[in-house]
């Protein structure tokens, strides 16, 4: 799991949601050439807000 599962099923959850495993479920991805320009475009900041 990479951290935008974690923060997208964490926001899900605290919105009162339910996830549920999908054996069968088929995700499609586009490959990479070069590690460096991917983790250059992924989001370096996690932002969650507890409510209660």
């Amino acid at each position: 799991m990479n951290l935008e599962d974690f923060e997208f099923s964490t926001r899900f959850l605290m919105q009162g949601k339910k996830i549920q495993y999908a054996s069968d479920a088929l995700v499609y991805q586009e490959a990479i050439a070069k590690a460096r320009p991917f983790i250059r475009h992924q989001p370096h900041r996690l932002t969650l807000v507890a409510s209660g």
